[in-house]
């Protein structure tokens, strides 16, 4: 797919979809959302599995629903967080997929779950049917079968190796070429993060994050964000670019400031 079209489709929240691949029995009982969208007329594969990993990275902004405020009621006593963010599928599984085998195996982000790598290349409709499974407590009100039935597909469909681009243990990259990485990152990133990529501010005014300090600090949200776009904002999604680029930006973002 062309990076102009691209561009457009990810400034749009699908949330209804026909296609194949994507849960049968889900699709048989979705209502079409209250909002208004648009879709392409021939939805490619790779667009709707980043539908999906926009869902993954915060489903409740693409479904443009609240979080609830309390803690899921499966996420472990033993975790460190509390409150909306244990709604979110990477608080549990992480960015790498891998939840305790991967980046999550200690630190703050530990909760002994496990991640989603068995479920790479199933059947959308059995993933579907663990994301609703008793779990995940996820009351259809709260997450619409059309967005849960994107995740599925992004899960089935969607992961990568993590391992064999970043560091498990130290976060380090592991390859990619800032030099290459460059002029992609200054015709695709730098119109909206600007060339040093402190045009946005990711974080807070007492906490800022930029484009550098995400990519050094967390490169596995980064890869993520950098495949799948930003859910409920105008992002490039650009999982249909070969991988090698995507290493290439990381590697030229990990360059820029961070402060």
């Amino acid at each position: 797919m062309p990076t102009v079209r691209l561009f457009l489709t990810a400034l749009l929240i699908p949330l209804f979809l026909a296609h194949p691949a994507v849960p049968q029995q889900a699709r048989a009982k979705a209502k079409k959302p209250g909002i208004v969208i648009q879709i392409p007329k021939d939805p490619s594969l790779v667009w709707m599995v980043t539908v999906g990993g926009r869902g993954y990275d915060n489903w409740a902004a693409l479904a443009r629903v609240k979080l609830p405020n309390k803690t899921h009621p499966s996420y472990p006593k033993s975790g460190k967080k509390r409150g909306a963010d244990t709604w979110l599928c990477h608080e549990c599984h992480g960015w790498d997929y891998r939840g305790k085998d991967g980046a999550y195996s200690s630190g703050p982000n530990y909760t002994g779950i496990k991640g989603l790598r068995a479920m790479r290349g199933k059947d959308p409709d059995d993933v579907f049917s663990e994301i609703r499974s008793g779990v995940h407590v996820f009351p259809k009100k709260l997450l619409p079968d059309v967005v849960a039935e994107r995740i599925a597909l992004f899960v089935s469909q969607g992961q990568y190796n993590p391992e064999f681009v970043i560091d498990t243990k130290t976060g380090k990259l592991l390859k990619g070429n800032p030099t290459n990485g460059r002029p992609h990152y200054q015709n695709l990133c730098a119109l909206c993060h600007g060339f040093d990529g402190k045009f946005r501010n990711l974080g807070t005014a007492q906490n800022p994050r930029y484009v550098g300090t995400i990519a050094t600090q967390n490169p596995w949200a980064f890869m993520h964000k950098l495949r799948n776009g930003q859910p409920g904002q105008a992002m490039v999604a650009l999982m249909s670019l070969p991988f090698g680029v995507l290493e290439d930006l990381l590697a030229y973002a990990q360059k820029l400031p961070q402060k």
